[in-house]
């Protein structure tokens, strides 16, 4: 199960590889602007309340559904303004770093459990890690000098992340039960049950 295998992570292996490809953030923002792609930077339903206590809003003001799917979805994204970017990247800067979502403390890095982690693209470059991958995302940041006390606080929190991701996947199998949204409207299902929300627009 992915979740034993998360639990099971080794921190110093994580930071190993943190070190060997190098990151210091540049506070570049590429990673917080839409390009290309749509922008969708996924949150947990406690870091939903907790970026809307940051920003004194409501937990459906800072976050809405998953831009990947229909009218059901099995996952919040950090809202996006006109421009596709996030919702909290303001001045060149992030109006809610302290209370920023896993996504954003772990960025570039990330843990995969699939049993091929594919081709190493000019995008991404993928370390194994016993039967977990690291996924390193491109970014200006990475092949500059961290120190191992850096890259051990990183690893922390990329093992943190991959455990919460994987609790946060088994809850949502158990919690879901089918609801047919009304028109205009598209349910997220979430480890806390389904929520109705209101297309925008």
């Amino acid at each position: 199960m992915s979740l034993e295998r998360a639990l099971s992570l080794d921190v110093d292996e994580i930071a190993d590889v943190i070190e060997s490809v190098g990151f210091e953030c540049t506070d570049c923002g590429d990673c917080c602007t839409s390009d290309n792609e749509p922008l969708a930077v996924t949150v947990f339903p406690d870091e939903r309340r907790r970026l809307a206590r940051a920003a004194d809003s409501s937990p459906d003001e800072v976050a809405e559904p998953s831009p990947f799917g229909g009218n059901e979805t099995f996952e919040w994204t950090v809202r996006r303004d006109a421009c596709g970017d996030c919702f909290f990247h303001r001045n060149d800067a992030c109006s809610v770093y302290e209370d920023r979502p896993s996504v954003c403390r772990t960025y570039p890095f990330a843990v995969r459990f699939d049993d091929a982690a594919g081709e190493d693209t000019e995008a991404e470059r993928s370390f194994e890690l016993g039967d977990a991958t690291l996924v390193v995302g491109e970014c200006e940041g990475t092949g500059r000098t961290v120190t191992r006390k850096e890259a051990v606080e990183l690893a922390r929190e990329v093992k943190k992340r991959a455990v919460k991701e994987e609790r946060e996947a088994r809850a949502v199998v158990e919690e879901y039960e089918r609801v047919e949204p009304p028109d205009g409207a598209v349910v997220v299902h979430d480890s806390e049950g389904a929520h109705v929300v209101e297309r925008d627009g």
